[in-house]
């Protein structure tokens, strides 16, 4: 997302006690694209849950006790009803951050996360296979805006101007 020609990309992800994630974790991506891969168990949903809480303000943890209901999972069991948090911060240095609180920002990241909501930039396996085989049309337009396909760019340029060579 660009704010007035500036770009916004996300630098830093730091959560606490959302779902299986209990200490503190971060996640340097330095403005890149993240996929997030591993085996069962080991955090990926819990990873997803905070960003989609803090970007779109999906399923924030709640304030039941431990134990008590399906959505008392939203959080670590073994940390306080106040211990969740997701903090994002961005290249511009705002940052956003989810608690129990609320969700807190600048304005431009208020307007980053109005964005996401409606653009919903987060997509699990089976979200990004469906959208991949229902509109093939948009699949390269989608890429693009997360990956920098300028090499791809330079690529496809040099075939071209190397079959034009050839035809002449």
């Amino acid at each position: 997302m660009f704010w007035y020609g500036t770009p916004m990309r996300i630098t830093e992800i730091a959560i606490r006690a959302v779902r299986g994630i209990r200490s503190d974790i971060r996640l340097e991506l330095n403005g890149k694209s993240a996929l997030i891969t591993g085996d069962n168990g080991t955090g990926k949903s819990a990873l997803v849950a905070g960003i989609l809480w803090a970007l779109q303000g999906r399923d924030p943890p709640t304030a039941e006790a431990a134990y008590s209901s399906e959505s008392s999972f939203r959080r670590h069991v073994l940390e306080p009803v106040g211990a969740p948090q997701v903090s994002i911060r961005f290249s511009t240095g705002d940052t956003i951050t989810a608690s129990v609180a609320g969700i807190n920002g600048s304005p431009r990241s208020t307007a980053y996360r109005d964005a996401c909501v409606q653009a919903n930039p987060v997509l699990r396996r089976t979200q990004l296979v469906e959208f991949l085989n229902d509109r093939p049309s948009d699949r390269f337009r989608y890429f693009e805006t997360f990956l920098d396909l300028s090499r791809a760019d330079e690529i496809r340029e040099s075939i071209e101007s190397q079959s034009k060579e050839i035809g002449q």
